[in-house]
């Protein structure tokens, strides 16, 4: 049996296919950002073990819940970004809206930082553009509005 791959227009999801929008501190409304080449973001729930003298584990605790996320920015539009935050731009907490297209269903994922966690540059002599890695400090990640793990009353 052949794999079946979501489609956006009878074409596999692209670029083309995602969304970004910015805001933040110091962001005046939301800032549809176009020269970004890549967003990565997971959440991972790290769950204790409850064990008694059995080897095998009794239970789990709920855990706790860590989120990650960077942004690889095409170095002019990071420029931009970082102009526009203005002074302590590391400092300043964003909310990136990233959504992706599939017929008439529309998929967003919320990611809420308290501001960047890194920034700096590793360019080399080639003939693709500069690019800025930015590792955030993630407080949430939404998917759908909804949140990933049972959030606390």
């Amino acid at each position: 049996m052949a794999l079946t791959y979501p489609t956006v227009n009878n074409k596999a999801y692209s670029w083309v296919s995602i969304n970004l929008r910015i805001s933040g501190d110091g962001l005046s409304g939301a800032r549809l950002a176009k020269l970004i080449k890549a967003i990565s973001h997971k959440t991972t729930v790290e769950r204790g073990e409850i064990r008694g003298t059995n080897r095998q584990a009794y239970a789990h605790t709920a855990g706790n819940v860590s989120h990650e996320a960077s942004i690889t920015f095409v170095k002019e539009e990071f420029d931009a970004l970082a102009a526009e935050l203005g002074a302590g731009f590391m400092d300043k907490p964003l909310t990136l809206t990233v959504s992706t297209k599939e017929g008439s269903s529309i998929d967003t994922v919320t990611i809420t930082a308290s501001g960047m966690k890194e920034y700096g540059g590793d360019y080399s002599e080639g003939t693709d553009g500069l690019e800025c890695v930015v590792p955030l400090d993630v407080l949430r990640i939404l998917k759908n509005g909804v949140s990933p793990v049972t959030e606390p009353e």
